[in-house]
């Protein structure tokens, strides 16, 4: 699989030079060669609008998992790219750093809740 960055350089590279080939055959009045220009120019587009919309869909499960605390989820990269990798990678330890967190905190509430439970406390009031 290919890198994040080396598809989107290659798809803007695309766009870029297929532009330029463009306005040089209808500089030069060839017929048929805008035609596949533009096809090119939208496909690449189209290409780049999926890839975004890609990366888009991850993030957005990502913040779900996130937003309904379902820390379980490893955080996987959906391009096998290092700076993309080391992201997901320290997204997970987060992930599980907060589930640690959660967890211990859950512990104390729980250790509160049952000493007050068996514990009974009278406040006494004076008021003179």
């Amino acid at each position: 699989m290919r890198s994040y960055a080396f598809t989107v350089i290659s798809h803007i590279l695309g766009i870029v030079l297929s532009t330029g080939l463009l306005f040089y055959c209808v500089h030069e009045e060839i017929i048929f060669c805008p035609t596949f220009c533009g096809i090119a120019i939208l496909y690449f587009s189209i290409h780049l609008y999926f890839i975004q919309m890609r990366q888009v869909k991850y993030w957005r499960y990502v913040v779900d998992c996130l937003r309904q605390q379902d820390l379980i989820q490893i955080v996987r990269s959906p391009y096998e790219d290092k700076v993309m990798r080391e992201l997901a990678d320290d997204l997970s330890a987060a992930l599980r750093s907060l589930r640690g967190r959660l967890m211990d905190e859950e512990v104390r509430r729980q250790y509160f809740e049952s000493l007050l439970n068996k514990v009974d406390t009278a406040v006494l009031v004076s008021d003179r």
